[in-house]
């Protein structure tokens, strides 16, 4: 398969939510998904589409785009069960984030070791040489896989967004997580 383009400006847009698993996901998706976060989800007028990730779950809302970081957004996440950090993190940077890509550790990478902008040429080109590490290390994985919600009408405006996620998270593979 092809390499995925790990660069993207996704992060802009307010449209991923990140939920803690303490188990393995079972087979079926009522199982997988916790009381709480089902209650929210059978509770809320809002419209999503549910991802299970390495390590928790997604909640993409399809029904309207909302800012990323405002009274609306704030409203729909204490609705749920949104890991304080995350959500922390959300109102300091005024923007929701979704990975698209795995985490390098999850497919046995360490972290970069150095961060934008680079110091030198050389610098430079470690975390060029890093970075082509990681693309292979990735091929093969996925960072998400739909649950629920393929049937939900997504508005106009997010149609190519969460085409765009799902394209670049590898959402129909049936690869492996990470």
């Amino acid at each position: 398969p092809q390499s995925p383009n790990p660069v993207g400006n996704l992060f802009k847009k307010a449209f991923g939510m990140f939920f803690s698993k303490a188990a393995p996901v079972p087979e079926t998706t009522q199982d997988a998904l916790p009381q709480n976060l089902r209650d929210a989800l059978s509770q809320s007028p809002r419209q999503f589409r549910v991802y299970e990730t390495a390590a928790g779950w997604r909640l993409i809302m399809v029904d309207a785009a909302i800012g990323a970081v405002d009274s609306a957004s704030l409203e729909i996440m204490q609705q749920f069960p949104v890991d304080p950090q995350y959500l922390r993190l959300c109102e300091r940077q005024k923007t929701c984030r979704a990975r698209l890509t795995p985490k390098s550790w999850r497919v046995g990478l360490e972290r970069p070791h150095h961060r934008f902008p680079f110091e030198s040429a050389r610098v430079a080109a470690s975390m060029a040489t890093w970075t082509d590490s990681y693309l292979k290390a990735i091929d093969g994985h996925a960072t998400c896989r739909l649950l629920e919600g393929q049937d939900v009408p997504i508005a106009e405006e997010l149609v190519q967004l969460i085409e765009l996620h799902d394209q670049l998270s590898r959402v129909g593979s049936d690869s492996p997580l990470a």
